[in-house]
């Protein structure tokens, strides 16, 4: 973790790549369908 960067723009997040890309979907106006559920 770089401490340097962390002064500059405060806590670094630590978000899951799925949720955040659809969080920045959702946030541009960008509909996201659930992801389809794995056959058991």
């Amino acid at each position: 973790v770089s401490t340097r960067l962390e002064k500059i723009i405060g806590e670094i997040p630590h978000t899951p790549l799925d949720q955040a890309v659809k969080e920045a979907m959702r946030d541009i106006g960008i509909a996201v369908a659930p992801a389809p559920r794995a056959a058991a």
